[in-house]
């Protein structure tokens, strides 16, 4: 065959070729809000990115730390990010108070809250009625400090002032060795690594758990705005399911997604960062979600932390259960069970 007959052929393959670039989609954009600064917590996430789920679902993702629920609802509503990690009650809180702009749960990441107040056992703060008049970290917009009420409300210490010190997240530990804070507020992933790193023994610690007042509140959930999901369902199921794959990869080798992790954040210390990690999974993996699989939200429950958040708030006109949180963009069960390993 010579060249005569071998360019017709060439010059088909070529187009054919371009044709494919031109119609080739573009990867779709997504920034993603994490509900604080980074830490071992966010870990399946970043695994998640590491192993190019998103990539693969033709997302080209963005990951960035965050400042507090209150700060990552505001920053979603606005469109500034389309996707965020936030506590589930603040959410409740944030709709109920911005019915303008509302978001929807769309993956919940912890079955159960981890919001805490870490203290020295040295301060003789034994429950929340004991904080009256006590200096506790907590920034506005930190979950802690956000959801208080519904912690003195359970506890009936609905008269404790707690005072709360609007102090940078990677201060806090300094502080509450330096003396300068009673307590500190927030997650279990960050602020008992936080009082760790400063000095304390675990022994040393005395933490108030949310979870022990007030049981049935969720945790952290992936929220959009409505008109994200209704207008782009298919980017919200892709990345929905890549988080998703992450989380499970990570409960299963919380080894190779630390260290994943740790590849991006090299100046992190691994001890600290696979405590949180570790603390994390453990708010992710309960009776629940091992038998019904990540993110199986009960309606019921769901109830109950609005009806939680309205009766604290004393908010006369709630969002309601199909407003705030979905289940039509989930992996199938078989896809949600956690592996064996976690």
């Amino acid at each position: 065959m010579n060249f005569r007959q071998i360019l017709p052929r060439m010059l088909i393959v070529l187009a054919a070729s371009v044709g494919m670039l031109r119609t080739a989609p573009a990867a779709e954009s997504v920034k993603i809000m994490m509900d604080w600064q980074f830490g071992g917590t966010h870990a399946p996430y970043v695994f998640a990115e590491s192993r190019g789920y998103f990539k693969e679902a033709g997302i080209d993702a963005t990951i960035d730390q965050g400042q507090g629920s209150t700060n990552v609802a505001v920053s979603v509503a606005s469109g500034a990010y389309q996707f965020g990690l936030l506590d589930l009650p603040t959410l409740i809180k944030f709709n109920a108070l911005n019915p303008e702009t509302p978001l929807v749960a769309v993956y919940a990441a912890f079955d159960e809250t981890p919001i805490v107040i870490v203290t020295p056992v040295s301060k003789g703060i034994k429950e929340p009625a004991d904080l009256d008049g006590k200096k506790i970290s907590g920034a506005p917009g930190n979950a802690a400090r956000e959801i208080a009420g519904i912690l003195l409300r359970h506890a009936h210490a609905e008269k404790a002032q707690i005072n709360w010190m609007p102090i940078q997240g990677n201060l806090v530990g300094a502080m509450l060795a330096k003396g300068e804070v009673d307590g500190l507020g927030g997650q279990t992933t960050s602020q008992i690594p936080s009082a760790v790193q400063a000095g304390f023994k675990l022994s040393e610690l005395r933490v108030i758990r949310y979870a022990d007042y007030a049981p049935d509140l969720y945790g952290l959930a992936f929220a959009v705005t409505k008109k994200y999901a209704e207008s782009k369902p298919e980017i919200v199921k892709a990345v929905v399911r890549a988080l998703n794959r992450g989380t499970i990869d990570a409960i299963a080798s919380p080894d190779q997604a630390l260290a994943a992790f740790l590849a991006r954040f090299p100046m992190m210390q691994e001890d600290t960062e696979a405590m949180r990690l570790k603390l994390a999974i453990g708010h992710a993996l309960t009776a629940n979600t091992r038998a019904n699989g990540l993110s199986s939200v009960s309606i019921d429950r769901l109830q109950k932390n609005i009806d939680e958040v309205a009766a604290t708030f004393q908010i006369s006109n709630p969002p309601k259960v199909g407003d705030l949180y979905t289940d039509r963009f989930l992996p199938p069960k078989e896809e949600r069970l956690p592996k064996a390993g976690g």
